[in-house]
């Protein structure tokens, strides 16, 4: 998926870099071809990195939050997100989040991406207010 994508782009700049393949380690002609390919590659994470970013909403069951809309890279981690979403209502711990996504649950290592997460879709958040707070909608 992405993820692999990403990693394969970060290896290859590092087999390419330009101070791996000096003039005086690899010759004239594969230090330039490096040079070149190592620029290229430089181009291609500038692209993936701008089209990295998905939006999608959050839906609160068992209380009465309103939705939230979130833009984040594919490349975030559930725990980062949840860590947004605690960010956003002060009311909320981490602890207490569940996500999901088509019913199956979010651990916080996976990234984004490797949860399916595609734009516009809809996370399901299933969550406890702190003990003591409430919501008042405005």
């Amino acid at each position: 998926g992405l993820d692999e994508l990403f990693q394969t782009v970060n290896k290859a700049m590092r087999k390419f870099h330009p101070d791996k393949n000096s003039v005086r380690r690899v010759g004239l002609k594969r230090s330039l071809y490096c040079e070149e390919v190592c620029k290229d590659l430089s181009l291609l994470q500038s692209l993936m990195d701008t089209t990295n970013e998905v939006a999608f909403v959050l839906v609160f069951s068992k209380n009465n939050l309103p939705k939230m809309r979130v833009t984040m890279p594919l490349t975030a981690t559930v725990a980062q997100l949840k860590k947004r979403v605690v960010s956003d209502y002060d009311n909320l711990e981490v602890s207490s989040l569940v996500l999901r996504v088509g019913g199956l649950e979010m651990k916080d290592a996976k990234t984004l991406s490797s949860c399916s997460i595609k734009e516009n879709c809809i996370v399901n958040v299933e969550s406890s207010l702190k003990a003591g707070a409430s919501w008042t909608s405005f």
